[in-house]
């Protein structure tokens, strides 16, 4: 676990970069409470329905990384006790993950808690998003936003995102507009993506943050902490659903190809097949060769052939 603390006019925040498997129980509680008091609504009337064991797997699933984000309300001269001093009141979820052949940070979440919505933490945690994508060269961050969501959707394009190629509502130059309508009815999220390579819009929001926000060179060492898998899966993801997703995990097989996704087996090559029932010809027939010692065999003709020299120069044969 890594903190870093700011202050933000009377507030101030403290930041901390966890893994799930760090998280306390009451944390995830508390995680947990802020997504469903945000997303509720929007989860029950979309096609993807409310379903909290699949969401709470995926949401602190072991390869899942948080920036967690607390009001330190001790710091304010409050008289709450300890476990209330320090509150959470916002937190973003995400993944280094390999998806059509490109490495990419995912952000599977981002909440806000309603009384701190002012204070630019939404953009900020983009912000470290974007440069942890930056420090360990993957090629852009993702992120999935539902379509009636239009508060966060206004928010990542103020902020450079812009819908991604792999969304089903990317509009293609050489498709039809009715058939890209067609597939597009009944879809409730969209896919949205920033590069995280070279100089962007983002970095010239670094270079003048706001008054509640430091400059985000601050969390440089923070951002160092979180290093991106070698190892990589290619699957199509999205951020907020119940299906279940994909994940990295290391590779095993040979010629350096890719994992498959969980549950998937190998098909193996025509020649591999060929190849294996050959050699196991192969092993079958020598063993049997040397286990019974055929009278067609060269070492059988061989003593034969000595023996009848032997007995015509008139030798005796100790052999049979």
């Amino acid at each position: 676990m890594v903190e870093y603390t700011l202050e933000a006019t009377s507030l101030q925040f403290l930041f901390q970069l966890v893994k799930a498997s760090e998280l306390s129980k009451d944390e995830r509680r508390d995680l947990w409470e802020i997504w469903e008091k945000n997303m509720y609504e929007m989860y029950k009337d979309s096609s993807f329905g409310w379903d909290p064991p699949a969401k709470k797997r995926e949401l602190f699933h072991r390869l899942a990384r948080f920036i967690v984000v607390r009001e330190n309300t001790r710091a304010q001269g409050s008289q709450d006790d300890g476990n209330n001093a320090v509150r959470i009141v916002a937190f973003t979820v995400f993944r280094f993950e390999y998806e059509f052949e490109e490495n990419i940070v995912y952000c599977y979440e981002l909440q806000v808690c309603d009384n701190v919505r002012r204070y630019g933490l939404g953009k900020y945690l983009m912000q470290q998003l974007v440069l942890i994508g930056k420090e360990w060269g993957m090629t852009k961050v993702v992120l999935t936003v539902f379509k009636a969501n239009s508060a966060a959707r206004n928010l990542y394009m103020t902020i450079g995102f812009e819908v991604d190629p792999t969304s089903p509502e990317y509009e293609r130059p050489d498709a039809d507009a009715d058939a890209d309508a067609n597939e597009d009815e009944g879809e409730s999220e969209s896919v949205h993506s920033r590069a995280a390579r070279g100089r962007s819009a983002l970095h010239t929001y670094q270079s003048q943050p706001s008054s509640s926000m430091p400059p985000t060179s601050s969390l440089r060492t923070l951002q160092r902490q979180f290093k991106a898998p070698r190892s990589a899966s290619a699957s199509r993801r999205y951020a907020s659903h119940g299906h279940g997703p994909q994940y990295n995990e290391p590779s095993g097989y040979l010629f350096g190809e890719k994992p498959l996704p969980p549950g998937q087996k190998r098909q193996r090559e025509s020649w591999e097949i060929i190849w294996h029932v050959g050699m196991l010809g192969t092993m079958g027939v020598t063993a049997v060769l040397l286990y019974y010692k055929p009278d067609s065999s060269i070492q059988t003709w061989a003593l034969e052939e000595a023996k009848a020299r032997m007995e015509a120069r008139g030798e005796k044969t100790d052999y049979p």
